[in-house]
């Protein structure tokens, strides 16, 4: 198990002028400049052409969570939204150079594979809890050596992007009278403290360590890497050579070390030589036996071993067995209980049929009688629909009589009607 590596940084849609960038012209040798802004890294992560020069075959990207245009938007809203306030306090809309994207890369040895899809599930939980809505988009690449995830976060109109970010957060908690070197030591504590909490929530659970042996937490941005990996492969080359020399230079000493031997043993007498001889048999067969002593006592370890695993196959074979028998056990007991039931269901299929009949029987007239009410219903709205339409018809009828005669309609009612009653009728 190798080390967790996760790493964080913020673009803005132009490098700072303060910084100095490798802007090469030649699509090939664009390692700076596709990654130091926003662009450029949109593109890598797109894999557009241009900035996949460092892949040798290139796969579309694999979007984990959020989508590529909404994080698009996301960041063409908060560069047009978001307003810095000046010393005068009058708005200002962000410069070209201002930070308007946080992005960060999840990723793992490829000796590490194995763990890779439950890693990057909760990494991503991780995210999600971390950012809340500000995680806009996860991609995937598979594309290159090692297992990797890339993730984006924006900001709201409400929301200084730089704030989002632990080491920038840290620095602006401190008073402004505070000096650099606070600011950096502030910012470093930080950064540490965020990916201890990574490594205590997500790596520390999947068996990884903290840091390794090359940990790119300590460099500032992805250049500063690289350069960095530019001077350790010019100092191994360096070094292969180096190795290279020193093999030539043992062989020419141990050519000139046999001659000396050849002559001064052409020079000794009988006796000496004959010794020599003795100890060098001597020698030849103490090394032999210490070998073979060697490899017996490595098959006695092999032999342990193997009775060790003899050991734990037999405990297993006999658990296995065990459970065998009690899944039989149990087996045969629910084959009982189903043929129990499929006995007492056989006896009760004679009511089921009684039960049906019966059933029909009474349902029939009490469907002939919900048929006829159904009927007589629809005869009595249709009833009570006319008697409203004629009563509507006679209220018009009122009505135009009442505006004909105006005041003189009461007259005329009780010489058409002749109402003996006392009550007279009211318009």
């Amino acid at each position: 198990m190798k080390s967790q590596f996760m790493h964080v940084e913020l673009y803005s849609r132009e490098e700072p002028a303060k910084k100095t960038i490798n802007k090469s012209k030649n699509l090939n040798h664009q390692s700076d400049v596709r990654t130091t802004t926003v662009g450029g890294v949109l593109s890598e992560m797109k894999r557009e052409e241009g900035f996949t020069s460092h892949l040798e075959q290139v796969n579309a990207p694999q979007v984990l969570y959020g989508s590529i245009d909404a994080l698009e938007r996301s960041i063409e809203r908060y560069e047009a939204e978001y307003k810095t306030t000046d010393k005068n306090g009058k708005e200002k809309k962000l410069r070209k150079d201002a930070c308007i994207l946080l992005a960060g890369v999840v990723s793992l040895d490829r000796a590490d594979e194995e763990i890779w899809d439950e890693y990057k599930t909760k990494s991503i939980e991780y995210l999600k809890n971390k950012y809340g809505e500000n995680l806009k988009c996860v991609v995937e690449h598979t594309d290159e050596t090692n297992p990797h995830f890339h993730f984006y976060v924006v900001g709201n109109k409400d929301q200084d992007l730089n704030l989002l970010h632990d080491g920038k957060l840290a620095v602006s908690k401190l008073a402004k009278e505070d000096k650099k070197k606070l600011h950096q030591t502030a910012y470093t504590e930080a950064m540490i403290k965020f990916q201890d909490d990574f490594y205590t929530k997500v790596s520390n659970k999947f068996g990884l360590s903290r840091t390794g042996e090359e940990p790119r937490e300590r460099y500032k941005s992805r250049p500063d890497y690289l350069r960095f990996k530019k001077r350790q492969e010019t100092a191994l080359n360096i070094l292969a050579n180096l190795e290279e020399f020193e093999k030539k230079e043992l062989k020419k000493a141990k050519q000139a070390g046999f001659n000396v031997g050849i002559k001064n043993f052409d020079e000794t007498n009988f006796f000496r030589k004959l010794d020599w001889r003795v100890k060098r048999i001597k020698k030849e067969k103490d090394d032999e036996i210490k070998k073979l002593s060697d490899e017996n006592d490595n098959l006695n370890i092999d032999k342990s071993n193997l009775q060790h695993e003899l050991d734990m196959s037999k405990i297993e074979l006999s658990d296995a067995y065990s459970q065998r028998n009690e899944a039989s056990r149990k087996n045969s007991v629910y084959i009982d209980k189903v043929n129990a039931l499929k006995k007492e269901n056989k006896l009760l299929l004679p009511y089921k049929d009684k039960f049906d009949l019966k059933l029909q029987q009474e349902k029939e007239p009490l469907q002939a009688e919900v048929k006829e009410l159904t009927s007589e219903n629809t005869n009595l709205k249709n009833e009570n629909s006319e008697l409203k339409k004629e009563n509507l018809d006679f209220k018009e009828f009122i009505l135009g009589v009442k505006n004909h005669y105006g005041s003189k309609f009461q007259e005329w009612y009780e010489e058409v009607f002749n109402p003996k009653t006392k009550t007279k009728p009211k318009f």
